[in-house]
């Protein structure tokens, strides 16, 4: 695909993005869905408001959101539970000519980090309220892979920095936000997506007076 620039790009640029990750990546690897282009449209306008040095994404997937931010951030880091998700996010990310602003890790939930890492964190984790399936299932109240992340993010973001997740209002968000409140967060819904029987939220979290 070789390297391009998302400015002078669109619709067509994502497909071949799309193209790429099935011919290169198992065939169990989530592709990109209505939830990813939530959080990438999100995370695009964020980051070219803010200057952003050290970011990461837990649960990369196939890699789709790597290629589209990569170059509006000065370090991505790229983490997945699954080794075949964390292959194909690398093969991806270097086809998109990110390499060079990017590593790509196996690690469950960021917990493989020293603490206060980051500045940014954004994860678009399993949200149904299902157990069968790792890929969607967020456990039976749909949150509890939600609330694995949120332990981590607290100890490995930075002071003043910023955490973004996407959630479902299928799963139990009182439960999240009473736990998020609870360790001192404020946390607020940022975008939306009204979808069939659900409402898909991407949810800024930062701790309470930035500490």
């Amino acid at each position: 695909m070789g390297e391009r620039s998302l400015v002078h790009s669109g619709f067509s640029w994502e497909k071949e993005i799309i193209g790429e990750i099935i011919r290169s990546c198992d065939e169990d690897v989530y592709l990109p869905s209505d939830d990813t282009y939530l959080m990438v449209r999100y995370l695009i306008n964020f980051l070219r408001s803010f200057k952003i040095m050290n970011t990461l994404e837990i649960g990369s997937g196939s890699g789709f959101i790597a290629c589209l931010i990569c170059r509006d951030t000065e370090y991505l880091v790229l983490t997945d539970i699954d080794p075949a998700s964390a292959e194909c996010t690398y093969k991806i990310s270097q086809t998109c000519g990110c390499g060079d602003r990017t590593d790509t890790l196996i690690c469950r939930s960021g917990g493989c980090f020293r603490d206060k890492s980051f500045d940014l964190i954004y994860s678009n984790p399993p949200y149904l309220p299902c157990d069968d399936d790792i890929r969607v299932c967020g456990g039976s109240d749909g949150v509890s892979v939600a609330l694995d992340l949120l332990s981590n993010i607290r100890r490995i973001l930075r002071d003043r920095g910023v955490a973004l997740m996407l959630l479902s209002s299928l799963g139990d968000l009182r439960k999240f936000l009473a736990e998020a409140h609870k360790n001192g967060y404020i946390v607020k819904v940022v975008d939306k997506l009204r979808k069939f029987f659900e409402i898909l939220m991407v949810l800024m979290i930062m701790r309470r007076n930035g500490y």
